[in-house]
């Protein structure tokens, strides 16, 4: 895991990778970010990932459903956070 701070006032967020035995390899980036113009506030999340065994390869229809999900459920949790 490592942070990712580009310019700490408009730009912040953390990425972490996979562990040796995990069933996929890969990484998650989470960042936030502030337009100083505008105010606006957007959220990125960018992974990578691929099989690392056979269960895996065969599930990866529904690893794709479930990443989308999390996308989702993750982007609304931001929304909510931003109003409160």
């Amino acid at each position: 895991m490592y942070s990712v701070d580009h310019d700490r006032d408009t730009e912040s967020g953390f990425a972490y990778g996979t562990l040796t035995n995990h069933a996929e390899a890969g990484e998650e980036l989470f960042e936030v970010f502030l337009d100083p113009q505008t105010d606006q506030v957007m959220y990125r999340i960018r992974a990578v990932s691929w099989p690392q065994v056979m269960l895996a390869r065969l599930g990866q229809p529904i690893v794709r459903l479930l990443q989308a999900r999390f996308r989702r459920d993750s982007a609304a949790a931001m929304k909510r956070a931003m109003l409160t």
